[in-house]
């Protein structure tokens, strides 16, 4: 394993360095990207795992904090402008700070043969695979990741339609558009997943690297989405009443808020039906908390 450094600039007397990994050599050359959303830290247990026991074959390049100082400050943005450092892609080297990270780390991806980008949920979830849809994706290759990653759930996310139009500037996005196989991987947080998860995650991203020169086969059907959230009318403390991979019906109570400041409670109704991909845990929430997301 070699470590080496993106060089981004400098704040202050502070010279901006982002750590990345080499490990083995040949082809495929896939890049492994982490910590996006400084505040999503799951990722990182799949990296231990996947550094105890790397792919057999091919070049595994990892990116384990790809947001610096969001990650120091446990802040889902890039801290020094705010933003969203998952929304700035394919950036700009000449660009603020926030474009001149996004451009690096692109640069670098443009040089590999696929992509796997790493995220979590702040909500309860599953094994969750996803892609952007664009008509110049190299969707052969994204399919057969797919297969080899053998998630729960997929999710294909059309950056043009609905609330997914949030997603505007993502990796994902961006990576598709340039027809660079990529899958983004939804986890629970570090609190909620079980080794059991981050053993089946890294061993799935193991698959990709060792079975990237195979054909598309063959393999069971797994279920793909859209997404449609839900949202709090309401504050106070919130305990849900079903679990992922779940299908509710629409009217179906799905939680309970036990509003401030008399804890009365109110039904919390899902107005969809479809299969639940995301729910909270127990929590307190204010108006307009996204409680979950359902795939129709």
């Amino acid at each position: 394993m070699t470590v080496n450094k993106l060089q981004i600039g400098a704040v202050g007397t502070f010279s901006v360095e982002i750590p990345y990994l080499e490990v083995g050599s040949g082809f495929p050359k896939g890049l492994i990207t982490a910590v996006q959303h400084g505040g999503e830290w799951s990722p990182l247990w799949i990296i231990k795992e996947l550094l105890k026991t790397p792919p057999q074959t091919g070049t595994m390049t990892i990116i384990p904090i790809a947001n610096p100082f969001g990650f120091v400050f446990g802040q889902r943005n890039e801290v020094i402008e705010g933003k969203d450092p998952n929304r700035q892609y394919p950036g700009r080297a000449d660009g603020d700070f926030s474009a001149r990270i996004a451009d690096t780390i692109f640069s670098m991806a443009k040089t590999s043969d696929f992509v796997i980008d790493l995220h979590t949920f702040s909500r309860q979830a599953p094994f969750l695979a996803g892609y952007a849809q664009n008509e110049k994706a190299d969707r052969y290759t994204v399919e057969k990741m797919i297969q080899l990653l053998q998630p729960d759930v997929v999710w294909a996310v059309d950056e043009k339609k609905g609330e997914d139009r949030r997603f505007n500037g993502s990796f994902d996005g961006a990576l598709a558009r340039e027809g660079i196989p990529s899958v983004f991987i939804e986890m629970p947080n570090y609190q909620m997943i079980s080794d059991g998860l981050i053993a089946r995650i890294a061993t799935g991203v193991r698959n990709v690297f060792e079975g990237f020169q195979a054909p598309l086969g063959q393999s069971k059907e797994i279920k793909r989405f859209s997404a449609k959230y839900l949202y709090a009318d309401d504050a106070g403390i919130f305990d849900p009443l079903v679990k992922p991979l779940e299908t509710v019906v629409a009217g179906q109570q799905i939680g309970t808020v036990s509003c401030f400041p008399t804890f009365e409670a109110k039904k919390v109704i899902t107005p969809i039906t479809g299969t639940l991909l995301t729910i909270k845990g127990k929590d307190v929430i204010r108006t307009g908390t996204k409680l979950g997301s359902i795939g129709v």
